[in-house]
């Protein structure tokens, strides 16, 4: 699947329009929209569990409750998805 550059590049080597092009092809149409929504999704996922780190911090300097599983499964899914954010970014790039 071509990246936006690509599809200018191939726009103007054809002499047609974004729209012919993209439009024209549901496929590449599809895969541009589910993409932009994936980093988006991405994006609030990894907010959420900065956030919970924040929970979980509260909780120790106020109650003096230490989640250990729960940080370290915490920990372990922002991980996850940060680095699956990064591959995405560089794989576009």
């Amino acid at each position: 699947m071509p990246d936006i550059s690509n599809l200018i590049s191939l726009s103007n080597e054809f002499d047609m329009s974004l729209d012919e092009l993209i439009k024209g092809d549901e496929v590449i149409k599809k895969k541009i929209i589910r993409d932009s929504n994936s980093k988006k999704w991405h994006l609030l996922v990894i907010l959420y569990l900065v956030v919970v780190l924040g929970y979980i911090a509260y909780f120790f300097k106020v109650y003096n409750i230490f989640m250990v599983g729960f940080l370290i499964s915490t920990l372990f899914m922002l991980f996850l998805e940060v680095r699956i954010f990064i591959k995405e970014r560089i794989y576009k790039e």
